[in-house]
C-alpha cells in the first residue's frame, strides 16, 4: 500500500495498491497548501527536496506512506 500524506496542506490522494514486481504509477493528484509551492513526494516528511514527483513511478515491493515536499512561497514588495 502506498499512502499519501499532504503533510500541513489539504487534498492528498487516496491510498494505493501495489502489486508485487509490477511499477506503479503513483497519483498525478497533488494537494494544496495556503502559501506553499508543491515539489512532490519524500518518505520523510521534513524533507526539503522530493524523491517521487506526482505521476512518476513507484517500484519497490514495500508498504510507504509519501508525505508531501512544500516550498514556502516568496515575494517581492515594493
Amino acid at each position: 500500500t502506498v499512502t499519501y500524506n499532504a503533510n500541513g496542506g489539504s487534498g492528498a490522494p487516496s491510498s494505493q495498491t501495489k502489486t508485487y514486481g509490477v511499477t506503479l504509477t503513483l497519483s498525478s493528484t497533488k494537494p494544496t497548501r495556503t502559501g506553499y509551492t508543491f515539489l512532490g513526494w519524500s518518505t520523510s516528511s521534513t524533507a526539503t527536496s522530493a524523491t517521487f514527483t506526482a505521476g512518476s513511478s513507484y517500484t519497490s515491493n514495500s508498504s510507504v506512506t509519501l508525505y508531501a515536499v512544500w516550498k514556502v512561497n516568496t515575494y517581492t514588495v515594493s
